[in-house]
């Protein structure tokens, strides 16, 4: 598989543990950041790719935090 698989893999999965370790729905994030619910679900299984600033900005964290 490609680096740029992993890369995202890695993303998505991170950004759903810390909208969990945040207690965080994905309905919540989905209104903060004013996508729908089915994008947050898209991003969180890498099929869509967020905004990383805006979905930085909702969960209160640094860009390291998603790598």
């Amino acid at each position: 598989m490609p680096y740029n698989y992993y890369m995202a893999k890695l993303k998505g999965n991170r950004i759903r543990e810390r909208r969990h370790a945040l207690g965080i729905k994905q309905e919540d994030l989905a209104s903060a950041a004013k996508v729908s619910v089915s994008s947050v679900n898209r991003f969180e299984r890498n099929k869509g790719e967020p905004r990383a600033s805006t979905l930085r900005e909702i969960l209160n964290c640094r860009m390291e935090d998603f790598f």
